[in-house]
């Protein structure tokens, strides 16, 4: 048996034990439900994993690290109609809120109720004893109305500057972040909804940089106007790191764990997929991006969130006014 071979079946089993806790415990007092879910989201490079691992840390919550993933997900990879070759693709499903989607509803109550299970979306062990799930999700930015009027479960929505997602993503060597522009021109509703007018100028987008501007402005667009009206959490990245148990004690008191404090050590910790000196001066770390990004790129990203009309961020790195709050 090739060295491939063996590691799955290994993974799983280690997966498995991991999870025996949690199956005597549902064993006895059943799975919790699709509501109970706390879902994290927020576009990929943009501190979910961090938070996440910040709000799973409270009593009685498991994190599940990214379920839909195309690589690992088979039903999703299905639903998107990606071959298992094109896992990489930077492609979305865009649900309407008010719609009805029953081809989604099974595996998106399994997502939130944790049935959707592998060695990866359990690598990170918070609780041996779950009660309920705190299930992190790059890849569902564009149905977070539709997950909330399906299924009630406590959305924390987190988003970060634009020009340091982009930069983020560029700089990924191992990792690379690929994305074009074609699956979003081919969602005739989504073009309808968000990209009538500007169809012809996303045409031109053909680079990586330009690419990942239109998907930053496009997920956060199709979230702010889903969430708008809907019961949600909204954190800046940036907030997050500057006043951390300030941004921290609301959420944790908000879902439920008023008494709960994580450690200055443990949020100082940089998540997993974060370079180890990424917290070591905060505000230079925020501001990266204005360095490392020309002031025409730097234009080019935001010029994307302006015509989507997302308010947040403008070219300083701090949010618009968040500083003057």
């Amino acid at each position: 048996m090739s060295g491939a071979d063996w590691r799955k079946p290994a993974r799983r089993a280690v997966a498995t034990a991991w999870r025996s806790g949690e199956l005597l415990r549902f064993a006895v007092s059943g799975r919790p439900a699709a509501s109970a879910a706390i879902v994290v989201a927020g576009v990929g490079r943009s501190g979910s994993t961090w938070l996440a691992d910040l709000l799973a840390a409270a009593p009685g919550l498991q994190e599940i690290f990214e379920p839909l993933h195309p690589e690992h997900n088979a039903e999703y990879r299905r639903l998107l109609r990606l071959r298992s070759g094109d896992a990489q693709q930077y492609k979305r499903a865009y649900l309407r809120a008010d719609g009805r989607w029953p081809q989604w509803d099974t595996l998106l109550e399994k997502t939130l109720s944790g049935r959707i299970r592998s060695y990866r979306t359990d690598y990170h062990r918070s609780r041996f004893w779950p009660r309920r799930f705190v299930v992190k999700l790059i890849r569902a930015n564009m149905m977070l109305g539709y997950l909330y009027e399906r299924f009630r479960p406590r959305i924390v929505f987190l988003t970060r500057h634009p020009c340091a997602v982009v930069m983020s993503r560029l700089q990924r060597v191992r990792s690379p972040w690929y994305a074009d522009t074609a699956s979003l021109l081919a969602d005739e509703a989504l073009v309808a909804d968000f990209l009538q007018p500007w169809v012809h100028l996303v045409e031109q987008e053909r680079d990586l940089l330009g690419a990942h501007a239109v998907w930053w402005a496009v997920e956060n667009a199709v979230a702010r106007r889903d969430l708008q009206q809907r019961s949600h959490h909204f954190v800046f990245y940036e907030a997050l790191c500057l006043r951390p148990f300030e941004i921290l004690g609301t959420l944790y008191r908000d879902l439920g764990f008023a008494n709960f404090m994580v450690s200055q050590a443990f949020v100082r910790h940089p998540s997993r997929v974060t370079a180890a000196t990424a917290y070591e001066d905060m505000l230079a770390w925020l501001g990266l991006w204005q360095q490392k990004l020309s002031a025409e790129e730097q234009r080019r990203i935001l010029q994307w969130a302006e015509r989507l009309e997302i308010p947040w961020y403008s070219m300083d790195r701090l949010p618009v006014g968040w500083q003057d709050a």
